[in-house]
């Protein structure tokens, strides 16, 4: 019954019959609404790992609320319920194109549900008692392999914040910091991976992409001997790096680079307001801006880490491009990655990208809830729960971190996030330890104990 409303609904498109349910076959060179309304009392919806809204007066009545593929839309695929056990399932065909996802409450229980894409490849599977059944289906339809899951034995992973975004700094010189390394160490052993973030000289996230090791506390050459030090201890090293962004300061002082940042269709350049400061987006696609990415991406090299962090690759909202999708310069990273036999991760998590060699997803189970100024996800879940047994159901084998402590280091969940990295077979334990400071090592060793007691 659903199944024929919705088909009725968006009849202006293409729409094949399968089994037991149709599909929308359409791509155009503008973007085209795909929308159509339906009664549902509980929704899961694509942000990131999945945002199960259990209670749908919790959206704002007549107020979309939206997500954007690839970006902070995961997939464009979601699950409907129109009873408690039964709806319909949408899968989506994984694409480099732009898309806007949108649901808006019109009364009670309606919602108006928007695709916004220049091609739209879906499949409106029915279910009863079980959304996993159609999803299975689904992934028989395009074929993706989950017959055979990959066990992982999971590494720890500890980051290590040095210098925020206002200067703060709690050591005097890197060479500080190997207590840490040594505590970690002596408690669990080699093997697990540490990553360091805010090591430049303007602080962590500002006058990106200025890497400048900062030299107020030892400069590249003492950070080198860090690394050394860490992982002749056996740990592997990790460190931040964002190519989507760039500091407005920077970019007044390096103005060639201005023609890189994504524009709107009115042709403004885009920004977002970032760190309490003001970033510009860039366009992967450019060429000075791609080259300059690589730069930085080989002088972090240099110093000896073995990863290499893209932050907000796939986790922040993506930008219609109508001459090449942004998506297509980050999978001209990776492949140059890949090339150079760079390891990466990145943050948040995406059907589009494949990951070889050791490279992974990082999970973020966002404390905080926020939107963009019109109503885009930007961070957590803002009318659900995270529920990363929606994306890890349709992509059981992507190598995915996930956060035991997050940022508002909540020990009180620890065991229950432990269940959830295990039964989503996580390969990396996050703990998202935020900048160091006089409070880090009582932290780090109140972790250190519930992963002896639930852990080892």
């Amino acid at each position: 019954m659903e199944n024929d409303i919705i088909e009725k609904q968006i009849s202006q498109f293409p729409i094949n019959k399968i089994k037991d349910g149709f599909k929308v076959d359409f791509v155009g060179k503008e973007l085209t609404h795909l929308s159509f309304k339906l009664k549902i009392n509980k929704i899961i919806f694509p942000s990131r790992e999945g945002e199960f809204i259990k209670d749908i007066s919790k959206l704002s009545l007549n107020k979309e609320y939206s997500l954007s593929y690839p970006g902070t839309a995961s997939t464009k695929s979601m699950v409907l319920f129109t009873s408690n056990d039964r709806g319909i399932f949408i899968g989506s065909v994984p694409s480099y194109e732009f898309a806007k996802i949108k649901i808006k409450r019109t009364n009670k229980n309606n919602l108006l549900i928007t695709y916004n894409s220049t091609e739209h490849k879906l499949f409106f599977i029915p279910f009863k008692n079980n959304w996993r059944k159609a999803a299975n289906y689904y992934k028989k339809i395009i074929n993706i392999d989950s017959t055979k899951i990959i066990k992982r034995k999971p590494k720890y992973f500890l980051q290590i914040g040095v210098k925020d975004s206002h200067k703060n700094c709690f050591v005097k010189h890197f060479s500080e910091l190997k207590k840490i390394i040594d505590y970690f160490h002596s408690q669990l052993g080699p093997k697990h991976i540490i990553h360091f973030f805010g090591t430049n000289k303007d602080g962590f996230d500002r006058m990106l992409p200025d890497f400048t090791i900062d030299p107020k506390i030892g400069g590249k050459e003492s950070l080198i001997e860090l690394i050394e030090y860490t992982k002749n201890k056996g740990f592997l090293t990790s460190h931040h790096y964002n190519p989507r962004i760039a500091d407005s300061d920077w970019i007044k002082q390096n103005p060639k680079y201005r023609s890189a940042i994504v524009r709107k269709k009115d042709k403004s350049l885009v920004f977002e307001h970032y760190k309490e400061h003001k970033h510009y987006v860039m366009n992967p696609n450019h060429k000075k801006w791609f080259n300059s990415c690589m730069q930085t991406v080989q002088y972090l090299k240099s110093i000896g880490f073995d990863y290499i962090q893209l932050d907000q690759f796939t986790y922040q909202r993506n930008f219609y491009n109508p001459q090449k999708p942004i998506q297509l310069g980050y999978k001209k990273m990776i492949k140059e990655f890949e090339k150079l036999n760079i390891k990466f991760w990145l943050e948040g998590v995406s059907d589009i990208h494949k990951l070889k060699n050791g490279n992974f997803y990082q999970i973020l189970t966002r404390d905080n809830c926020l939107v963009w100024e019109d109503n885009e996800n930007r961070r957590g879940y803002p009318y659900g729960i995270s529920y990363p047994y929606f994306f890890m159901y349709l992509y059981p084998n992507k190598k995915v971190s996930y956060q035991l402590i997050t940022e508002k280091n909540h020990l009180s969940e620890f065991k229950h996030k432990l269940k959830i990295a295990r039964k989503i077979n996580a390969a990396i334990y996050d703990l998202q330890m935020s900048f160091y400071n006089k409070k880090y090592m009582t932290l780090l060793e109140k972790s250190v104990d519930r992963i002896k007691k639930y852990d080892l």
